[in-house]
């Protein structure tokens, strides 16, 4: 089946005032917004111009061809008018090309600058008038905000969304098409032949590039090696830091409401950092911090401008921040910046073991993380009893640390040696096993909170009881506080020797797990 369309008229005719058939009337043909005479043309090989003024038939019919790079205005006089007309029926200005029957702007390339679209028509336009539309091609920058439109140097004319309000950032793009409409105060963006920015709320219509974004699809991807700077025109991209390099996003108020980019890490540097006075908030924590790190490769963020002074996160993956701690004394842990829980599993020193014969273990030191406390474990016996646990309190887990064990007791007759009791254990092991008859105590491993073994007797003598485990506590702080004071507690030390020394107790301990 054709395709078809309404047919354009192939002969125009005109009438006076009062609907009569205007027989040899005059059409004046001018330059828009002029009184420069233009040339039409008798058909459309554009070889022969028409006479100007063009005499109507006596039907009152022309024949006229438009030059469809060039806009018109239309004075019809009667036949009885003067050179140029003093008695005009009408005057009609910014026409421009028929084609398929209707008619279409002038297309004209922008030549100005950021916000400022400059337009030149090959016949300068002598004033601004209603009605006056064109396609605006090449634009030169994408903008950032209010924007203004000069036609042949006429002076400037504020470019308005069609319910009358200035543009917002990202509204015109770089290189694309748009067609604009004088409505005798300012020029109205009528349509758009280029994707919107993201977010945008007019009335104009939607390309499919812009539906694919607003169902969740990026607008284009940007890979950084080194600091960069983001403007608006990164609105909708994923921003791929692979480098040790910071990405600053862009200043929020130059960013519609609900604008997002989105970043993902591929470097142990990476980081993103603010403008001016604005802040981000993080899983709803805001600060003002310079920079917010993506230190894992893989790590992703999802920033959302709210429009005015902060960024806020929509979306983050960040693997989880552990820091562990093998001493302190009142010492400072400082909470990752957006991390929604801290997981805190702690223990104190463990006891010492006690020397065989004579002189009893040390016992583990306490340690402490905000309202946690893990008491230390008590030193081994000098001879056979062990050492008792340490408590603990103030978490969503408590546990007692295990006691140290006895020694094996006296060692009666000649040449006859028993062991050592081993150090008590918790949940991060540890504990020092049992030594050997008619030898010093082990020590415990470094930093469990396990206590130290007992030492093995001699001829005739007492072995030293192990000493008990430091206690242990776990607890998650949901909704963070930016710092927290901890003490990592010092293990006991082991008995001197009577005969043999006993083991030393281990250090505690305390890992911090912060989640996103």
């Amino acid at each position: 089946m054709a395709v078809v369309t309404v047919s354009p008229i192939p002969r125009m005719r005109y009438f006076d005032a009062n609907g009569v058939i205007l027989s040899g009337g005059k059409l004046f043909t001018y330059a828009a917004g002029t009184t420069t005479k233009q040339n039409t043309y008798t058909d459309s090989t554009g070889a022969t111009p028409n006479a100007n003024p063009i005499i109507l038939d006596a039907q009152g019919y022309a024949t006229v061809f438009l030059d469809q790079t060039k806009s018109y205005k239309f004075v019809l006089a009667p036949s009885t008018d003067t050179d140029p007309p003093t008695s005009a029926i009408w005057t009609v200005d910014g026409i421009t090309v028929l084609l398929g029957g209707a008619l279409l702007p002038q297309t004209l390339a922008d030549a100005g600058s950021l916000n400022t679209i400059v337009l030149t028509p090959g016949t300068a336009l002598a004033a601004y008038v209603s009605g006056l539309n064109y396609y605006v091609t090449g634009i030169v920058a994408t903008n950032t905000g209010a924007t203004t439109v000069n036609v042949s140097a006429l002076g400037t004319k504020a470019l308005q969304n069609p319910d009358g309000t200035a543009l917002l950032a990202g509204q015109v793009v770089i290189g694309g098409t748009y067609l604009i409409e004088y409505n005798g105060t300012a020029f109205v963006l009528v349509g758009s032949f280029s994707t919107a920015a993201q977010f945008d709320n007019s009335g104009r219509g939607s390309t499919t590039a812009f539906v694919q974004r607003a169902l969740g699809s990026l607008s284009g991807s940007t890979t950084i090696t080194t600091n960069t700077t983001l403007t608006a025109a990164n609105a909708g991209q994923e921003i791929i830091i692979n480098g040790a390099a910071t990405a600053t996003l862009p200043v929020a108020s130059t960013c519609p409401k609900g604008t997002v980019i989105s970043f993902r890490g591929q470097n142990a540097s990476a980081a993103l950092a603010t403008q001016g006075t604005d802040t981000t908030n993080i899983n709803g924590f805001s600060t003002a911090a310079a920079s917010f790190a993506l230190p894992n490769t893989g790590d992703w963020a999802v920033m959302m401008s709210d429009g005015v002074g902060a960024w806020i996160s929509a979306g983050l993956n960040r693997a989880n921040n552990v820091q562990v701690f093998t001493t302190g004394s009142a010492a400072t842990y400082t909470t990752p910046y957006g991390a929604k829980a801290v997981k805190v599993r702690a223990a104190g020193g463990g006891g010492g073991g006690g020397g065989a014969t004579a002189n009893a273990g040390g016992s583990g030191n306490s340690t402490t993380f905000s309202t946690l406390t893990c008491s230390g474990g008590s030193g081994g016996g000098a001879g056979a009893p062990g050492g008792s646990g340490g408590g603990a309190s103030g978490g969503d887990v408590n546990l007692t640390g295990a006691n140290g064990s006895y020694g094996a007791g006296v060692a009666v007759g000649v040449g006859l040696y028993v062991n050592g009791g081993g150090g008590g254990n918790n949940p991060f092991g540890g504990a020092a096993g049992a030594s050997q008859e008619g030898a010093n105590g082990l020590g415990a491993q470094a930093n469990t909170g396990g206590g130290g073994g007992g030492g093995g007797s001699g001829n005739n003598t007492t072995s030293g009881g192990g000493g008990g485990a430091g206690g242990y506590a776990e607890k998650t702080f949901f909704n963070p506080s930016a710092t927290y004071t901890y003490t990592v507690g010092t293990g006991g030390t082991g008995g001197a020797a009577g005969t043999f020394a006993g083991g030393n107790g281990a250090a505690g301990l305390i890992i911090c797990e912060a989640s996103f």
